[in-house]
């Protein structure tokens, strides 16, 4: 079964309420009175899609064509009408002390990559991230960054930042 999210996202781009170079946040986005919001990471909020639109765009897993069976993206959206794309989020901290600057708690789609394990892998800047991970066709989508917490020593810059990359699939 589609999230909350993933349905709210759909319904909107079905409406047209959300256009396609349009791109929500699920961590931001969230489910209000008088429907549910589509915020972008930037805070901004793209739609607001009603509670009638979610509800009359939800089909029901009990009737009789489906069963009790979850429904797949394709009988609830359609069927992919373009490219299918893949896609690679990198989630890093960058420490910055004046003098050096480091990668930390480095996360590539949501699980975390541990620099120095098992091989020693050095890489203290994104362009050695990306070295190791290798072009293999992969093109920049968007890139955010914000200021992470500050948990360490006074006059030491931490930002954090998301940037996602896509290639087509291969199918």
């Amino acid at each position: 079964m589609l999230s909350e999210f993933d349905t709210a996202v759909a319904v909107a781009r079905g409406l047209g309420l959300l256009a396609a170079d349009q791109h929500p946040d699920e961590e931001r986005s969230q489910l209000q009175p008088d429907g549910y919001a589509l915020i972008d990471a930037l805070g901004n909020r793209l739609a607001l899609v009603s509670m009638e639109a979610l509800r009359s765009w939800i089909p029901s897993p009990a009737a009789p064509a489906h069963g009790a069976q979850p429904l797949s993206i394709e009988e609830v959206v359609g069927r992919a009408s373009g490219p299918r794309w893949q896609y690679l989020v990198l989630r890093a901290d960058l420490l910055d002390d004046g003098s050096a600057t480091a990668l930390e708690r480095v996360r590539i789609n949501g699980l975390p990559f541990d620099l120095g394990e098992p091989d020693d892998v050095r890489a203290h800047q994104f362009h050695e991230l990306l070295d190791l991970l290798g072009d293999r066709g992969w093109e920049l989508v968007i890139a955010t960054v914000s200021n992470a917490p500050a948990d360490g020593p006074a006059g030491v810059l931490r930002e954090s930042y998301r940037i996602t990359f896509k290639r087509p699939r291969p199918d």
